[in-house]
């Protein structure tokens, strides 16, 4: 459930986030922002314009990012960085650890925000937004799923690729969270929460690969 794309908010019974298991987060709620206000008018209408002047390359960015589980295509990026970086078999396991724990939790303590604070998706909002087929428009969008685990991916993998060209995650995070916008599936304060969301839960990961005692 902590990875699915898009989903209705429920209450917490007993098996929502309260109960999900984190690895660097001591309770799903520890990182909750605080509740968000009414999406503002500046908002809806970035999300209209974002609509009105999409395009099919727009619309290839959308399904890349967004079919599936949010985790799913930033596991597919592995290999060609595996190959890219010439990377064994021993430090691939690492990565793989590293990264899919904080894109977990990520994914967990956006759910947990998601849940407490229940604020409604763009065509919740506004009858004029059509999100692209896939997306959920019931489902409570504060903050983005997807760009928490965006946030938490560009850290790990900034941490973990120190070859890479600099800031090259961050501009791919920026991309799969802003394709949210273009979706018509979140507003601006939704992703740029996420993002924040997540980078604070990579850090804790990028500071565990740090100490995990593997130049040893």
């Amino acid at each position: 459930r902590a990875q699915g794309a898009e989903a209705s908010p429920e209450p917490d019974d007993g098996d929502g986030p309260g109960r999900w298991r984190t690895w660097y987060l001591s309770t799903p709620a520890e990182l909750r922002p605080e509740a968000p206000g009414a999406p503002t008018q500046a908002e809806i209408d970035e999300v209209l314009e974002t609509q009105a002047a999409r395009t099919e390359a727009d619309e290839a960015i959308v399904a890349l990012w967004g079919t599936g589980p949010a985790i799913l295509a930033w596991s597919r990026l592995l290999p060609e960085l595996f190959t890219e970086f010439e990377v064994g078999s021993l430090l691939q396991s690492r990565v793989l650890a590293h990264l899919h724990t904080a894109m977990h939790d990520a994914a967990v303590a956006a759910w947990d925000a998601r849940l407490a604070h229940n604020r409604p998706g763009p065509a919740a909002t506004d009858n004029a937004i059509t999100p692209l087929p896939g997306v959920d428009a019931s489902a409570s969008s504060f903050p983005s799923e997807h760009a928490a685990v965006a946030g938490a991916a560009a850290v790990v993998l900034t941490a973990l690729f120190p070859g890479a060209d600099a800031g090259r995650f961050d501009a791919l995070a920026t991309e799969a969270a802003e394709s949210r916008l273009m979706a018509g599936a979140e507003f601006r304060s939704d992703i740029d929460v996420g993002l924040e969301l997540g980078r604070a839960v990579g850090e804790r990961a990028a500071e565990r690969s740090r100490n995990d005692n593997f130049s040893a």
